[in-house]
């Protein structure tokens, strides 16, 4: 993201979106941003570790759970050996991103 602040607004500051990131194809939408707002306000002002917006986790929910193999899926032998040794190291192996 890129914005400015303008501090000598008023009522009070004024931020404008200047750029807004692709997440991995996906565009966030105002209300995105507005909540990218209101969880920066609530941040604390020393941290200097930001967290991730709530909206780009959404996203990158999304996007894992979409390719996902899902129930059902065909899957050949060689695959299934695949899958399983990658799950074995997994902390969690069987809860979704969501």
């Amino acid at each position: 993201f890129r914005f400015k602040v303008c501090s000598e607004a008023a009522a009070a500051p004024e931020v404008t979106v200047t750029h807004v990131p692709d997440v991995l194809g996906s565009k966030l939408s105002a209300s995105d941003l507005k909540s990218l707002v209101a969880e920066a306000q609530l941040a604390s002002p020393s941290s200097t570790d930001a967290p991730t917006p709530k909206a780009v986790l959404h996203i990158l929910a999304f996007k894992a759970c979409r390719g996902a193999v899902k129930f059902g899926d065909p899957l050949s032998r060689a695959q299934m050996a695949h899958l399983l040794r990658r799950l074995s190291c997994c902390d969690i192996p069987f809860q979704c991103a969501h």
